[in-house]
């Protein structure tokens, strides 16, 4: 069941409830200092504490707590992020992005000789985000890249969450008391939901198609769609709510593949999807993760990476018949997948992939 987990500072709790705000109860208690909070990928709560300068993790239910990283320096805002691999988190002391592999409890360095970090999210494609309050600055490391600065006015970013099938960027605004959106290149730029008071910890439960928020000033909880309406008071009277965080294990559903391109090779049609147009489709990890239906006419490609939504391409009057025990796909990790088409006929010329718009 999807839930919602946040910190309570002065009652030194972490919290949870359903996603509609019923059924609240306590997750772990009489903690120290808690600060930022996350889910992993199988759904542990992941915390910081700052007097105790350490990163826990627990189960769902509170039992079976770790440590993570410890020596820490000062772990900033409200957010943390986790792939399960790795936990990250903006250290302002340090002018830091920090990160810990699993099981090491070393503190590491990804970004260095920032300015005022102070939030840090992560794509599912392992993409890392960042706002800097003290520069007004929005940030993006991919991959083994540079940092470079993806929205160069992004305001008092306050929370990051990352939407990556929707390919998203949204973050709290304390300065403007509204919640912003981008695409991931950065473009697009707009203000989402305004006339908030001080929004501060920003979740999001993509699966759901839902956002949520926190004001920590009036002790509420919200929540709205990812195309800012429907905006609804969930809890109210929070003592001290500072961080929040989505557990959202909603079946999730197909997202279209749209972007692709094709050629005619002579005896074979070629189908292409390329990772520069569709990132999370090709986050797949092998060829266990797709499932093909081709038929004379047409084909299904379902693309199933394991983490977040599937994809499909579905290929419906093709401009001439194929053969399908002959068809064949072909995964290039990280860069394209490709769709070879027999030709039942290899002598014509495609001048089309298909004579309808599917």
């Amino acid at each position: 069941m999807a839930k919602l987990f946040w910190i309570d500072v002065s009652l030194k709790k972490i919290q949870r409830a359903n996603i509609d705000g019923s059924c609240v109860e306590d997750v772990a208690t009489d903690l120290a200092r808690p600060s930022g909070l996350a889910l992993d990928p199988s759904g542990r709560v992941v915390w910081s504490d700052l007097e105790e300068r350490r990163i826990y993790r627990c189960g769902q239910d509170g039992g079976d707590v770790e440590v993570l990283a410890e020596g820490l320096q000062a772990p900033t805002g409200s957010s943390l992020a986790s792939d399960g691999r790795r936990t990250l988190w903006a250290d302002l002391s340090l002018r830091q992005i920090c990160f810990v592999e699993d099981a090491s409890r070393e503190p590491k360095a990804l970004a260095s000789e920032l300015h005022s970090p102070n939030c840090v999210a992560l794509s599912t494609t392992g993409d890392v985000y960042w706002g800097d309050f003290g520069t007004r600055k929005i940030h993006v490391k991919r991959g083994t890249q540079k940092p470079e600065v993806l929205v160069p006015y992004g305001k008092n970013s306050s929370s990051l969450v990352v939407d990556t099938a929707r390919r998203k960027l949204f973050w709290t605004n304390f300065g403007t008391n509204a919640i912003y959106r981008c695409d991931l290149e950065g473009k697009e730029m707009q203000p989402l939901i305004t006339d908030l008071h001080s929004p501060s910890a920003l979740a999001l439960a993509p699966n759901a198609g839902k956002l949520f928020w926190l004001e920590r000033a009036s002790g509420k909880l919200w929540r709205a769609t990812v195309e800012g309406t429907h905006v609804e008071e969930l809890l109210h009277d929070l003592p001290d709510p500072w961080a929040l965080a989505v557990w959202d294990e909603a079946p999730a559903a197909l997202v279209a593949i749209e972007k692709y391109s094709w050629a005619d090779e002579g005896a074979i049609v070629k189908v292409y999807i390329s990772a520069s147009s569709n990132p999370c489709a090709l986050a797949a990890r092998g060829e266990e993760c797709l499932e093909v239906d081709f038929q004379a006419r047409g084909f299904t490609l379902t693309v199933r990476p394991g983490n977040g939504p599937d994809f499909q391409l579905k290929a419906r009057g093709l401009l001439q018949e194929v053969v399908p025990e002959k068809c064949k796909v072909r995964l290039s990790t990280g860069k394209r997948i490709t769709l070879s088409l027999a030709k039942k006929d290899p002598l014509v010329t495609w001048s089309a992939l298909s004579n309808r718009n599917w």
